[in-house]
């Protein structure tokens, strides 16, 4: 992964990205065998590794962006480091659980699922995370968005997008799954939220860097008539979980 894909608007990411809902953690803790040790792959700002905290003893989370960690947020219990995911830096049979959340089709697959193996213990899990595109309730503004969102990624964004957008079964996954089922988040957003989303994406920062101009405004605009102070908006949650 390029260390500054998403280094621009770190800050975004940190306030704007949807957190994983309580459902998704608690299905996945009933796989756990032990709770000593996890590692947050790729954990960017630290948005998965916090929520982990609760249910390990201690949480280590990697990330290759310096200015992502620089806001990641802060626990006792989680120690980040600097490092690809594809090189993971700690002694062989160290977890009992290997996560990535929303960055798997930024790696190295191969490289990154043989690290897991090294890395988990005995019947340790990965979990590998991600969410689809942001819901809302009024179709014409569900259409709206989604047009914004193919505009967005089919000219600035890289090809491998399309591993997240197919739930990643595109992606040879070497360990015996566990099915799991959809999980959702939902939340109360004015269009102020709506907009700092948008600019978390690493795409609208390449289309302001590529065509300067901000591509946001006419959407917003466009939205501004259907749009409440808040509406309701959610994400569907996934989950591809294996046991090594």
């Amino acid at each position: 992964m390029n260390s500054q894909i998403f280094s621009k608007q770190s800050d975004l990411y940190a306030k704007y990205r949807p957190r994983y809902p309580d459902t998704l953690y608690e299905f996945l803790m009933r796989y756990v065998s032990d709770n000593m040790r996890a590692c947050d792959c790729g954990t960017g700002t630290g948005i998965f590794a916090e929520k982990l905290t609760e249910y390990f003893q201690r949480v280590y989370a990697i990330d290759v962006s310096v200015k992502q960690l620089s806001n990641a947020v802060e626990r006792n219990n989680i120690c980040y480091s600097l490092s690809p995911a594809e090189t993971i830096p700690f002694n062989d049979a160290f977890f009992d659980l290997v996560t990535v959340a929303q960055a798997l089709h930024w790696f190295d697959t191969e490289l990154f699922f043989k690290e897991v193996k090294r890395v988990l213990r005995p019947n340790g899990l990965i979990a590998v995370i991600w969410y689809g595109r942001v819901k809302v309730e009024d179709n014409e503004a569900r259409k709206q968005i989604d047009r914004f969102y193919e505009l967005m990624f089919s000219n600035f964004f890289a090809s491998n997008r399309k591993l997240l957008d197919h739930g990643y079964r595109d992606i040879d996954f070497p360990f015996n799954e566990i099915v799991c089922p959809e999980f959702k988040s939902v939340y109360t957003w004015s269009l102020d939220d709506l907009r700092g989303y948008f600019y978390s994406w690493s795409a609208v920062q390449r289309y302001i860097d590529n065509c300067h101009k901000d591509p946001t405004e006419e959407i917003i605009a466009s939205l501004a008539s259907f749009w409440q102070k808040k509406e309701k908006v959610s994400f569907p949650m996934y989950m591809r979980l294996g046991r090594l």
